[in-house]
């Protein structure tokens, strides 16, 4: 379905001169450069920064989630696993306040989830990646920075750009990309804004190995960096990155695992 379309703003000469980098965003000389995160609003170093508690949602008379109690501190990487109809999605949608629960409280920083002090913290990325038709990779990225009050940190734009192979792309319109290349592009402009918790839906969805690869290191580099991300993800190969892994069955949170060695 297309999408509703937004005034073409004047194309950026920003980064029109490209360094070099290597793969997922790792530089020439091999340091890394740390993703944008935004850390505001924490009142005390153990607080958690996502709270769910007796989290459930029902359509109708058909329970799809919960009851769901969980918390998600700085700096952990979380995978969200089961079959389709599990409830992940549903999950990911009400910690990023597109939807509102049935019973029980969500919290991003202490602030209920969808109110506009949670939003700036969580970047959102559903399963069906949201660009508008008529605005180019590198118009995205500038729209979406300047809306959150920032300006696209060039040499953090152009590690992601390298690492999921999108720099002769960037000032092509997304409309005419591929599933894979939609896929990378929403990923990049997801992290190009401040945030703290960064929620991917099937992110691994489309992308090809080196796809798969960059962003599995940027889960790696987000970590790092002290932010956190919750993926709902069926892809066996990025699990070592991970933290914990939850699994869901039928809405209910049956297992939630930490894993010893996560890669970083």
């Amino acid at each position: 379905m297309a999408r509703a379309a937004k005034p073409r703003a004047a194309k950026s000469e920003a980064g029109a001169q490209r360094s070099s980098t290597g793969r997922a965003g790792v530089r020439a000389s091999g340091r890394r450069h740390a993703p944008a995160v935004h850390r505001s609003g924490s009142t005390t170093p153990d607080a958690p920064l996502l709270r769910c508690a007796g989290v459930t949602k029902d359509y109708g008379s058909t329970r799809a989630l919960g009851p769901i109690s969980l918390e998600l501190h700085d700096g952990e990487a979380v995978a969200l696993v089961g079959h389709n109809g599990s409830g992940k999605s549903t999950l990911l949608s009400l910690v990023a306040g597109m939807i509102e629960p049935t019973e029980g409280t969500i919290e991003v920083r202490g602030t209920p989830a969808g109110e506009r002090k949670a939003r700036s913290v969580v970047s959102y990325l559903p399963d069906n990646p949201v660009l508008y038709d008529d605005l180019s990779l590198r118009e995205h990225l500038d729209y979406l920075s300047r809306l959150h009050g920032t300006t696209p940190e060039a040499q953090h734009t152009d590690n992601l750009l390298e690492a999921f192979a999108l720099t002769s792309r960037v000032d092509d319109l997304p409309a005419d990309f591929s599933r894979g290349l939609k896929q990378k592009a929403a990923i990049t402009i997801g992290v190009c804004r401040p945030y703290g918790l960064l929620l991917l839906d099937e992110p691994f969805s489309g992308l090809d190995r080196l796809g798969r690869l960059a962003l599995i290191e940027l889960i790696g580099q987000i970590r790092a960096a002290g932010g956190s991300v919750l993926v709902s993800t069926h892809d066996e190969q990025a699990m070592a990155v991970f933290d914990r892994i939850i699994t869901l069955e039928q809405g209910a949170l049956v297992d939630d695992v930490q894993q010893a060695s996560a890669s970083r």
